[in-house]
Order: structure tokens, then sequence, then C-alpha cells
């Protein structure tokens, strides 16, 4: 199909061969210089022979015009030797413009209502898209596959519950510097589990780390900043929990689980506490495993122990 927008030049200089009838005909221009090739345009052939006007369309390509439609805006299919090649201004080239606004435009110059409603409705994005500022405005989105960066790493996994995912939010942050959804600590197994509206809201994959049976003490294996639960198998001789490296948070909880093969000796180092109501365990019992939970407190930067089970 032929553009419908096509540029054109005034003057063109007389081409250098002579060619017959039939779109087969390749056309050589002298000159192409200042020549639109990006889209195609309708020329006039021997408009000063009698009886030989001509309009061709067709597309520059290198130094030849390449034919695709003879005897255009009511002229004939002609044969020339060397013509006078020019742009002159037909109903054909003005016709075709009006043609493709009303694609999507009225008379009036208002555009179409069908075509407002259906941007209006669901699109589906394909590949890489840079959008200026609201120019992309989603009213109910739906994220099924997760999200990864440009380099296809995953930056957040999507679970579905159920048969979908029902919502997903992600608001901007108080102080305008980012999301409130974030990930820190380095670890990039985190997952973010969605379950549907009103039935518990963001459900997140707790962060686990598993060994068995420590020598003296857990060392720097307990990090509060990427781990969640901690879980000790088949310990053999007495473990001391040492305080936890990074930075907690007031209010950040850390479970502990350990499992003897015995009863094994249970210490903990300065940051744990216990409470009126939980007190920490000193060993355990046969080989029944033992879970632990404790809660940081900012006013005594403490692991405060809250639970044991």
């Amino acid at each position: 199909m032929a553009d419908l927008f096509r540029k054109s030049q005034s003057l063109y200089s007389t081409t250098s061969n002579s060619f017959g009838t039939g779109t087969g005909e390749t056309i050589t221009l002298s000159s192409v210089a200042g020549v639109p090739t990006d889209t195609d345009l309708v020329l006039t052939f021997d408009r000063d022979v009698a009886g030989k006007i001509e309009r061709i369309l067709g597309r520059i390509s290198g130094s030849n015009f390449v034919i695709e439609e003879r005897g255009v805006d009511g002229t004939s299919d002609q044969s020339h030797t060397s013509p006078t090649v020019e742009y002159i201004d037909n109903a054909r080239d003005r016709d075709d413009i009006i043609d493709g606004i009303l694609v999507e435009h009225g008379q009036t110059g208002a555009h179409d209502a069908t075509k407002v409603a259906m941007l209006a409705g669901a699109q589906t994005v394909t590949g890489a898209k840079t959008f200026g500022a609201g120019l992309l405005k989603a009213t109910s989105p739906q994220v099924t596959t997760g999200i990864n960066d440009s380099s296809g790493n995953e930056l957040i996994k999507v679970t579905a519950v159920g048969s979908a995912v029902n919502e997903l939010t992600i608001s901007n942050n108080a102080t305008g510097s980012g999301p409130i959804i974030s990930a820190t600590g380095g670890d990039t197994n985190i997952d973010i589990n969605l379950v549907p509206k009103g039935t518990g809201g963001v459900k997140t994959k707790k962060r686990v780390l598993s060994a068995t049976n420590y020598t003296t003490d857990t060392g720097t294996s307990l990090n509060c900043d990427n781990l969640d639960t901690f879980i000790v198998t088949a310990q053999a001789g007495a473990l001391k929990f040492n305080n936890p490296t990074g930075t907690p948070t007031d209010g950040q909880t850390l479970w502990l689980a350990v499992t003897g093969t015995g009863a094994r000796a249970l210490t903990y180092d300065t940051q744990f506490e216990s409470s009126a109501g939980a007190t920490l365990p000193t060993t355990t019992v046969t080989t029944a495993r033992i879970d632990i939970a404790v809660v940081w407190r900012a006013d005594t930067s403490k692991w405060h122990c809250v639970g044991v089970a």
C-alpha cells in the first residue's frame, strides 16, 4: 500500500534514460540530491510533450525511481524518451493526505470517538518503551509474570494465589525519594508474594538460613540485614548465638530454631535478653526442636525474647 503522507520536491533533473510502459521499468534520475527517500512520491513526466504526460508513484532507491503505480491521477501509462521530470501538485496527493487524516479524525478535525475509546481501554506494550511524564497511565493494571531490569534480572517476583493476582500497589515514598516497596541488604533471594485484596494484604517470603552442627558458636552467620529465620539441626555440642551483624530496626523480628542430638548447652551474646514472659532456653531437650522468637528493641539495643516453643 502506498504511503498516504508523501514528501515532495519542486524541481527534478531530467532522467538519463528512456523507458517503456509497465511497472517493471526502472527509471534512473540524473540526480537525486535533496529528493526525499523516506516516503513515496508522485512525479510528473513529459508535461510539456503533447499526449505524453504521465504521473507515476514510486520511491527513490539509490539513483533509481522505483515504480509502484503507473498512470496516477487520471493520466495513462506512456513510454518516455529522456523525459522532463517535475513535481506538480495533484489531486491524488491531496486526497491521500486527507484520507490519512480521516483515519483518526472527523471532518471537523476532532479525533474519532471510536479511536479515543480504544486508546482509553487496555493496551498491550511489548519491547522496551520510553514514555514522557504523564503519557502512560494504567487504571487497572495486572502483573502476572514478574518485573525484570534491562539485563533480565528479576526485580519483583509475582506469585499468583489461586487463579490470578488481583492487585499490586507500589506508592511513592513520602519524601519523594522512591517507591515504598524496596529490598535492601544485597539479598537477591527475596520474593514478594501477592495475595488477593481483602485476604491479608501483601505476604512476604521469609529469608531462611539452615546449617548443621556448629562447633562452638554461630560466628558471623547471623546477619539481620538479610536473614529472618536461622535454623540449626543435629547440634552435637554446646552452641552460642553470637550478636547478629547488620543494622536492626525497631520491632524487627528474628526467629531462631535449634535441634540437638541430645541435651546441648545454649548460650547467648550480650545483645540477647530474656523477658518476664519468655526466658531464653539454656539447653536443647533431647532431639526436639526449640523455636525462639526475639524482637529488636531500639530503646535497650537488645534482641528481646518474646516466645519459646
